[in-house]
């Protein structure tokens, strides 16, 4: 079998149950791959893995194969370009130092879940390879610092993706130096970072004005402050995820939406802001006051939807959404309870922000103006 894939370039085994076995005979064969994955299966030695000098591609994540010397052994792959080791025990700075030494021309790297991931090993793989394009370090509390980390992002200029997801140490000086090292940034998620503060938010969204996404859920001490004040210059935004943090209510995101639409027209932010507090605090109070005769059990689940008027409160807020009339696009999504979305156009779950749209040079006008999407 070996002797007929002499050509074969790519091999997936994800979620397979080969053996050691039979991967050392299939890739003995198989001097020309440049892509593998064996993510999900259940190997004991995949050394074999080394041998193969062309590869530009390896995936391995849930492997439990994934051991210290075969992550220092990969230093011989002088031609990897994108590496998952995702969910691995192996992943030590020792390892990633080795691996550092040869491989050189990393443009995406994934190191989610990894338990004995440490700082000398992100700085070692980091400054190795100031091509990464792609950088995934999500569900790794507490594992690497924030200074050290931040000493990273100097070498990482190029950067377009970014996943912090869980890692709140990283709230302190790193959202700092992401906004002044990584302007080509595209893709940011810092979720479940709860002690990011508005100073942090407004920071990135001033200078990283490529961002397209960004996924601040569950960083619950954010107020709506930085978006009103600077959402209106994130021309790139498309996405935003805000869900699970207090301050951002019905009110809010329509209040973000405004802003949005502003521009340089003189909308007052503080005040919008200091509105909305003093809505928030009344509503608080009534709910207060209602507390008694309101049973725990449908109290709890009155927290976890939106208001039934949800869908009117935006629809006050975007005239366009009524009318209908208008040339029209979506530009920004705002999620609020991504965690039971029901449908991507349930005002309930998912709220559109809109923006106009202006009629693009050297087209002609077609009969009948288009609607945005609903």
């Amino acid at each position: 079998m070996a002797g007929n894939l002499r050509e074969l370039q790519e091999l997936s085994l994800r979620g397979t149950r080969a053996d050691d076995k039979s991967l050392a005979s299939i890739l003995a064969g198989c001097g020309k791959l440049e892509r593998l994955d064996i993510s999900c299966c259940m190997l004991t030695d995949i050394s074999c893995v080394a041998q193969l000098k062309d590869l530009r591609e390896l995936r391995a994540a849930h492997c439990p194969a994934v051991t210290e010397e075969f992550v220092g052994s990969l230093c011989r792959l002088r031609r990897l370009e994108a590496v998952d080791l995702s969910y691995s025990t192996g992943v030590s700075d020792q390892a990633l130092v080795q691996m550092a030494a040869g491989c050189m021309r990393l443009t995406r790297l994934a190191l989610v879940r990894c338990p004995r991931l440490g700082d000398a090993g992100l700085l070692a793989i980091t400054q190795a390879n100031p091509g990464l394009v792609h950088l995934h370090l999500a569900l790794n509390p507490d594992k690497f610092s924030d200074d050290m980390t931040s000493q990273a992002m100097v070498n990482l200029k190029r950067l377009r993706v970014l996943d912090l997801t869980n890692c709140p140490q990283l709230s302190r000086q790193l959202p700092f130096a992401i906004a002044k090292q990584c302007e080509y940034l595209e893709d940011l998620s810092l979720a479940s970072c709860p002690m990011l503060r508005d100073d942090h938010v407004r920071r990135i969204l001033i200078c990283c004005k490529r961002l397209q996404r960004l996924d601040l859920s569950g960083c619950k001490i954010l107020s709506v402050t930085p978006f009103l004040e600077v959402v209106s210059h994130a021309h790139a935004l498309r996405r935003l995820n805000l869900s699970h943090i207090p301050a951002i209510t019905d009110q809010a995101v329509a209040a973000i939406y405004r802003a949005s639409m502003a521009g340089d027209s003189g909308f007052d932010a503080a005040a919008m802001a200091a509105n909305l507090r003093a809505a928030a605090a009344a509503e608080d109070d009534e709910e207060e006051e209602e507390g008694s005769e309101v049973g725990s059990e449908e109290s709890a689940g009155e927290e976890a939807k939106s208001s039934p008027d949800v869908g009117t409160t935006v629809a006050a807020a975007v005239p366009e959404l009524q009318t209908g009339v208008g040339l029209l696009e979506t530009k920004l999504v705002i999620d609020r309870f991504a965690q039971h979305r029901a449908g991507p156009h349930d005002f309930k779950d998912v709220i559109h922000v809109w923006r106009q749209k202006g009629a693009k040079k050297g087209r002609k006008k077609k009969k009948g103006a288009k609607k945005g999407k609903k």
